[in-house]
């Protein structure tokens, strides 16, 4: 009973301070509104106030510029009179488009002994209503001098006040424009003061401008008064409104170079668009914010309560499979990620396995989704089983579903993992009364060996899956060398680029002999990559890699003329061979490539018969047309076309009998097998047979045994390629080779 008053007095004690805390903090913050109130009053009334005068400025301006427009009437003709003068004013409407225009006439300059003094007589008027300074426009002392400025400038200007003192006259201003007898003469004082021809002139007052705005437009609200320069005040005292509180705002006007001002002030009818009521926004304030603070003084152990379960049932259902009730892939992430970020000597092992659903889109086409949705739900318990209780079961979607085992920490772990995954998957799941058998193909990836993150163990095990899956074998451990898109391959690609320019690769040779007299014919070029960190890298590593890749142009040709360079090294030691050089599919799109041989022959000065080009059937299948135009090309050029790997393609006859083909190498996979097989034996003689029927040369690869060279030769198979006659050597070595080897090699089989 004591804690709970305790507590009581405490929960209230801190409500009743939080609401002190508040009403104060209500009461400067009420202040701080009401500064910021008045500051975007007095800032919403100088804009509109600015907006009045400019709008003012802008007419004046307008109302200078159809007076200058007059002008343009004289500066078209020596000489105007009055009836045409009328008539423009007329078409027009000067006056009545220029609201503070209200007489318009030209008072014409008399001549005077002094050039200084200027005497104007008014020749023309619109309308028939003489202006104040009665017909001597410039004789008024208060005229006189703004003329003399206006013929000296050159430039349009506005007088200050003049009284009308005729019957019902106003007080208005007048706006000058000098004439000239030749404007383009009028460059300087003396000749303008000299070529003065009279001025245009207009009553103008801003009293009826200032109404015409007033009255367009949404200015009414405003107290204006129009004050001369010299009425104008040296400090602005305002104009009291709303309590005493004062706003006014004195803006510059210019009449032609003429400087006037108004004095602009809200009236009673100003709206404000601040409100202004600072009672009823303290009491307001005040007392909503007390009745919040001591609320959640009240309940604020209750609020972090509910907010806190709140959090958790949130963090439950975005890591968790609605479904299944499984973890999702975010929390599967999230796991690995923790698990992952230690150092790779304290890493943690483990096994990720990736299982696919083998079969499970047939269950939901037969027996509908709500069949299938009960097999995934009881999918999780059977696996649960399987596992230790600090194991993750994840469903990442679909029927693809996760696991890590802490416990399988090598491949025997992790192989066993998965097979104990199967065996639950063997036992059948009733549905709807139908016994279904569902199997699964497992990925599986190693904690660090595969991966230290969750992106790279995910990405391995998904490669082991689909190898799996495709295999059918039911499981399958991550190995780099059936992973078509390791990082490794990528960055072999970006290296070998700098390999070309550094010399990092080389040609070594094979050479092949005609099987008749045991001599050597022709030496095939074969590309090796001698990396300065990996070694000699396979050509399996990267030339299919390459053969997808715009580089393989570029590498070809350095092969090509690599090849050439070493033949025309040959020939100069004696050694008159062919050489081979392999082409790939790209290359014979390439329509260039007939050019670009002819040139490395012609750079090297090596004969056309002294090269020979390779090619696959499958190359040759590409755009057919293209490749026939391309090798055309290049058999006239005297360049030998050999078919590599024949019958392991398409074995089509048809290009045989159209292409300028001058030779096939049967494929090393029939001749490895013919002393063993006889089905590979009776291939290989059909193959020799064919080529003689018509006409063409056969090479055999793969005579890694001495059977092997007997056999081809009671077939009188023409040529033959392998290790037994020698492994391909680099340029140096094969060079010491051919000097040492003797004519025949092999000894012919008995017959």
């Amino acid at each position: 009973m004591e804690r709970s008053v305790h507590t009581h007095i405490r929960t209230w004690g801190a409500a009743y301070l939080l609401a002190l805390i508040g009403l104060t903090a209500t009461l400067v913050g009420a202040h701080r509104h009401l500064e910021a109130v008045e500051f975007q009053e007095q800032t919403h009334f100088e804009q509109r106030a600015r907006e009045l005068q400019n709008a003012l400025q802008e007419r004046i301006n307008l109302n200078f510029n159809a007076l200058v427009g007059v002008r343009a009437l004289f500066d078209a003709s020596k000489w105007v009179d009055a009836d045409e003068f009328q008539a423009y004013l007329q078409s027009t409407r000067i006056l009545k488009h220029n609201p503070g225009l209200r007489r318009v006439g030209y008072a014409e300059r008399l001549e005077t002994p002094s050039a200084r003094h200027i005497r104007t007589r008014i020749t023309y008027l619109a309308p028939d209503t003489p202006p104040l300074a009665g017909d001597r426009l410039c004789y008024s002392p208060l005229v006189s001098p703004y003329c003399e400025i206006a013929r000296n400038s050159g430039v349009p200007i506005g007088t200050r006040w003049v009284e009308d003192t005729s019957p019902g006259g106003h007080r208005h201003s007048l706006l000058l424009v000098p004439v000239y007898r030749n404007r383009e003469e009028a460059s300087n004082v003396a000749r303008r003061r000299q070529g003065l021809s009279g001025f245009l002139f207009a009553e103008f007052s801003l009293d009826e401008l200032l109404a015409d705005i007033r009255e367009r437009d949404l200015y009414r609200a405003l107290q204006v008064e129009v004050l001369d320069h010299e009425a104008a005040p040296k400090s602005d005292p305002g104009a009291a409104v709303d309590g005493g509180r004062k706003l006014s705002y004195l803006a510059p006007l210019s009449l032609g170079g003429t400087d006037w001002y108004l004095r602009i002030a809200p009236s009673a009818e100003f709206t404000f668009p601040a409100v202004r009521d600072r009672l009823t926004l303290i009491l307001i304030g005040g007392s909503v914010l007390t009745y919040l603070l001591t609320y959640l003084a009240i309940v604020q152990a209750r609020v972090i309560r509910d907010r806190r379960r709140q959090t958790a049932e949130l963090e439950y259902q975005v890591m968790h499979d609605s479904l299944t009730g499984l973890p999702n892939r975010f929390f599967l992430h999230r796991e690995l990620g923790r698990t992952g970020a230690t150092s790779p000597a304290s890493a943690v092992r483990f096994t990720l396995g990736l299982i696919d659903l083998d079969g499970f889109k047939e269950i939901n086409d037969t027996l509908g989704h709500q069949a299938g949705d009960r097999v995934l739900r009881e999918l999780g318990p059977r696996l649960r089983h399987q596992l230790g209780d600090g194991e993750i079961i994840a469903r990442l979607g679909g029927d693809e579903f996760a696991v890590v085992d802490y416990g399988a920490r090598n491949a025997a772990a992790a192989t066993d993992c998965a097979r104990r995954i199967l065996e639950a998957l063997h036992e059948p799941f009733e549905v709807s009364g139908i016994k279904i058998r569902v199997g699964a193909s497992i990925g599986l990836a190693l904690h660090p060996l595969h991966g230290t993150d969750a992106g790279a163990l995910l990405r391995c095990a998904d490669v082991a899956m689909y190898n799996a899956k495709q295999r059918g074998a039911g499981f399958e451990l991550y190995d780099p060398e059936n992973d078509p898109h390791t990082p490794r391959r990528l960055a072999l690609m970006t290296e070998l680029q700098d390999a070309i320019r550094c010399d990092q690769l080389e040609l070594h040779f094979q050479p092949i002999v005609d099987m008749a007299s045991g001599a050597v014919i022709c030496a095939e070029a074969l590309l090796r990559w001698r990396h300065p960190i990996h070694g000699i890298v396979p050509p399996d590593e990267f030339i299919p890699q390459v053969e997808n890749h715009d580089l393989i142009r570029p590498l070809s040709l350095w092969v090509l003329d690599k090849a050439l360079a070493e033949s025309r090294n040959w020939r100069q030691l004696g050694i008159d061979i062919k050489v081979a050089v392999n082409m790939s599919a790209r290359n014979i799109q390439d329509l260039d490539l007939p050019d670009q041989i002819d040139a490395a022959l012609r750079r090297h000065h090596v004969d056309a018969r002294l090269l020979e080009l390779e090619l696959t059937e499958t190359a040759l299948m590409q755009d057919r047309d293209r490749s026939y135009e391309v090798l055309g090309k290049i058999s006239a050029l005297g360049v030998g076309i050999v078919i590599d790997d024949f019958g392991t393609g398409y074995s089509s006859l048809a290009y045989l009998r159209t292409l300028p083909v001058r030779a096939f190498k049967i494929d090393r996979s029939f001749v490895v097998d013919m002393a063993h097989n006889d089905n590979a034996a009776v291939i290989v003689r059909a193959l020799i047979d064919l080529a003689h029927n018509i006409g063409l040369t056969v090479v055999a690869e793969g005579i890694e045994e001495q059977d092997s060279w007997d056999i081809l030769e009671i077939l009188r198979c023409d040529h033959g390629q392998g290790y037994l006659i020698a492994r391909p050597l680099t340029a140096k070595d094969f060079v010491g080779w051919m000097k040492h080897q003797p004519t025949r090699r092999l000894l012919p089989a008995q017959t």
